[in-house]
């Protein structure tokens, strides 16, 4: 299972109740690390085909979305909280 997104996330959030989970709203797929897409395979190139069938597209993953997504949390939990950040 690919779960490194999710825990280096809690980790840099440092919450422990912060998760994120790639089996949210309808959507299944794996969110892959960089290493992870590196070897490919069905996580990393098949599985997101399983939207087609139901939006008529499929949903991208690049090379660096799970670092591009972390840092956009860790960044921004302040705000996802509702707190003001302190400079």
């Amino acid at each position: 299972m690919m779960v490194e997104f999710a825990l280096e996330t809690m980790e840099k959030t440092n919450n422990e109740f912060f998760y994120t989970n790639g089996y949210t709203n309808g959507c299944l797929s794996y969110f892959p690390t960089e290493e992870e897409y590196d070897k490919g395979g069905y996580e990393v190139y098949w599985s997101i085909l399983i939207y087609f069938k139901y939006y008529q597209r499929v949903f991208p993953l690049e090379r660096d979305s799970a670092s591009k997504l972390i840092r956009f949390i860790v960044e921004n939990v302040p705000t996802i909280r509702g707190e003001i950040p302190v400079e």
